[in-house]
């Protein structure tokens, strides 16, 4: 039990109440001395300086029984958020499958022989994909993302 309702983040110096902070056993107070706007922050530069380390601690974690749930979950989820994207990616499976698209062996991006997914710029041309390694995939949708909020940026 915490005898503090608030505490300070030593990362940016905020006091803020204690339910801004992730729990942590081994802290005196049970809590982390840095804020979860502190630590999301932290974690997400060490994804981007470190995208090769980070995909297969990703993958590691898809592996345990709490991370194949957490992702049925997310799917589902996406699923009712997105149901464009959804419909392309079962549609190019199909396609996938039925031989309509070739499977690549080489990234599109950085030409190396790894495992690949497929990618849509337009998800209304489901059969259209470029076939990129997780790394360059994940590196082309931040850059669909900061062209998204460039857009949006310049149209305020």
């Amino acid at each position: 039990m915490t005898l503090h309702h608030s505490k300070q983040c030593f990362k940016c110096h905020q006091t803020k109440p204690i339910i801004e902070f992730y729990k942590m056993k081994g802290m005196a107070d049970g809590h982390l001395n840095k804020c979860k706007d502190c630590t999301k922050k932290d974690c997400l530069d060490y994804r981007r300086r470190n995208p090769e380390r980070s995909a297969k601690i990703r993958a590691a974690y898809k592996k345990t029984p709490k991370g194949r749930r957490l992702a049925i979950l997310a799917r589902i989820e996406q699923q009712k958020k997105f149901p464009e994207k959804y419909k392309a990616r079962y549609n190019a499976s199909w396609g996938l499958q039925s031989g309509r698209i070739k499977k690549r062996k080489k990234c599109s991006r950085c030409r190396k022989i790894k495992k690949l997914a497929m990618h849509h710029e337009d998800y209304g041309k489901p059969l259209e994909v470029v076939w990129l390694c997780y790394v360059c995939h994940s590196i082309r949708h931040k850059e669909i993302e900061n062209d998204i909020t460039q857009i949006s940026t310049r149209r305020r």
